[in-house]
């Protein structure tokens, strides 16, 4: 989907939702069908958190606060938090690893049964099971910065849960009804079913209709080799479920037309003040192709000409590809899936 002030707003599908085995044809793919959409949800999150911020509301929970200051029960669970701001866990600033690198962790056991449902403390158990996050091989090599923090960004989702795990407990609400109440109603997205942050001890049904992914040699692969068992073609629908663990880390679903609507809002940035939008944007350099801000990245200027400008997310679940993106500038907006 892409909305610019020359062409409007357009939309295009090919291909199959559901996977053509053989015997049953697949089903063709169309606007309504609801898939995952990855890690956008941690902008949905990220948004949530600024607007609590902003509310006044909680006293206190603000971007220089620490998980110490904020849920001192948390803190003293896990020390390694503890002295981390709000700041640095949006922007991907700390060195606690993602629990999503670990093969031998919480992927493992994922794929070894992927209808079991954790806790945002015992996915951090797991997280904690790995070594310390250390700068990309660009921040070392390129920008010689030597740790992670103002200079250096690291992906983590780890990042995210205790973001979620603040939220919820200051708030005494679930991160699906914050989602609910401070994004999607004012953006007129409520449809009941279209799009959503899944409980984390939910089913992971999403409404039909509902893509069905499928084992693709390279997942094939990569789902084997973390001791799964299938074959190139087998529905991995409910591996694809088991998202719902990772909640605004990565478990919303959509249809590509909410994800045009988003994207066009700046993954939010419509809803935020334009102080708390410019802090959103001090993007600090991740890789060589991309710059980390508050739940959002953008390309990094001069990579490729086409993508100067542009910012938003990705999301790469388990089963599923998609990509929310803005450009201030142009007035343009994309969404793909």
């Amino acid at each position: 989907g892409v909305n610019d002030p020359v062409y409007g707003e357009m939309y295009w599908t090919f291909g199959n939702a559901t996977h053509d085995d053989g015997n049953t044809p697949g089903t063709l793919a169309s606007l309504q069908d609801h898939f995952e959409i990855g890690s956008i949800s941690k902008s949905f999150g990220a948004t949530v958190n600024l607007l609590l911020m902003e509310s006044g509301e909680y006293p206190g929970f603000t971007l220089d606060a620490t998980v110490q200051d904020l849920v001192p029960d948390f803190a003293s669970a896990y020390p390694e938090y503890a002295g981390y701001t709000t700041r640095q866990l949006m922007a991907m600033q700390t060195e606690v690893p993602d629990f999503l690198n670990s093969e031998d962790g919480l992927v493992s056991e994922i794929i070894r049964d992927p209808t079991q449902r954790w806790t945002i403390s015992e996915i951090v158990d797991f997280a904690l099971e790995g070594d310390l996050a250390q700068p990309g091989d660009y921040c070392v090599d390129t920008l010689n910065v030597a740790e992670i923090g103002p200079q250096c960004a690291a992906y983590s989702t780890t990042n995210i849960l205790v973001m979620e795990y603040i939220a919820e407990s200051l708030t005494g609400q679930t991160m699906q009804e914050l989602v609910r109440e401070w994004i999607l109603e004012p953006l007129d997205m409520i449809t009941p079913g279209d799009v959503d942050l899944p409980l984390r001890n939910s089913s992971g049904v999403r409404p039909a209709p509902e893509p069905i992914p499928y084992a693709s040699p390279s997942c094939f692969q990569e789902y084997n080799s973390s001791g799964g068992n299938i074959d190139i073609g087998d529905s991995v629908l409910d591996y694809a479920r088991s998202v719902v663990n990772f909640g605004s880390g990565g478990s919303m679903y959509g249809t590509i037309v909410d994800l045009l609507k988003w994207a066009s809002t700046g993954l939010g940035d419509d809803l935020l003040s334009t102080e708390t939008t410019s802090a959103r944007h001090l993007y600090v350099p991740m890789d060589a192709f991309r710059s980390y801000g508050i739940g959002q990245y953008k390309f990094v200027d001069g990579v490729a000409s086409f993508l100067d400008g542009w910012y938003g997310h990705d999301g790469d679940s388990l089963g599923f590809g998609s990509l929310a993106l803005r450009n201030d500038e142009r007035n343009a907006s994309l969404a793909a899936a």
